[in-house]
């Protein structure tokens, strides 16, 4: 279990523990985990911890390829989102996206999940807390999963601080008690740390925390 100084990475009780309290403090979440196998392992927790057999979920389809692997191994009811072309780039429909979802409302077939892409490879970004509150207001029985791989720098400067959701989400957080979102960061990608290292940024009680924290000994 290491020491004062040289914590455990699995069980961390002392410095790397305190590291992860200050990192959530500073973005926001109510909790947050260091992970040393980058944005597949850190997408497989998310899943395998709130996601069962035959639950419906709505993905983005530009979303990192391990999402779709994961839901595919865990067996979910998927249902993909509507792209477009944009120059070079591939990009999501999303009023296409809430349609589907206000759609699934209305048919009495809710998602339990919502999963988005919050940057494209090319930096094309979307506005993380409109898509969240857009569906929170048809439907707040949900948990989001929001890849933000790219744009973890996005919270440190007052320049790019509106596409970091975590960063704005005070907007909506204390008006919804039952507010599920995770979020992930590959630091690696976007921020200085050890190769394949990234954060899992998670807001909801006790009970959803304890839950996700409970799979990443899976893993």
């Amino acid at each position: 279990y290491g020491s004062d100084w040289i914590d455990n990475p699995i069980f961390p009780m002392s410095c790397i523990e305190q590291s992860q309290k200050e990192t959530s403090d500073f973005f926001g979440s109510d909790y947050t985990m260091y992970l040393t196998s980058g944005t597949t392992c850190a997408n497989q927790i998310a899943i395998f911890s709130t996601i069962n057999k035959g639950d419906r979920v709505l993905v983005d389809r530009t979303c990192h390829q391990s999402i779709h692997f994961a839901l595919s191994l865990i067996g979910a009811n998927i249902d993909y989102s509507n792209v477009y072309n944009v120059d070079t780039s591939v990009v999501t429909n999303y009023e296409q996206f809430i349609f589907k979802y206000k759609q699934a409302k209305h048919d009495n077939m809710p998602y339990k999940m919502v999963i988005f892409n919050a940057s494209s490879y090319e930096g094309r970004c979307v506005n993380s807390l409109k898509i969240i509150n857009d569906c929170l207001q048809i439907n707040e029985k949900v948990t989001f999963l929001v890849d933000e791989a790219w744009i973890a720098f996005a919270a440190f400067s007052k320049e790019t601080i509106h596409m970091s959701l975590l960063a704005n989400l005070d907007k909506i957080k204390y008006q919804r008690k039952s507010l599920q979102i995770i979020v992930n960061q590959s630091a690696h990608k976007s921020l200085r740390s050890l190769r394949q290292g990234s954060y899992l940024h998670i807001v909801g009680d006790n009970r959803f925390i304890n839950k996700i924290k409970e799979t990443k000994y899976k893993f």
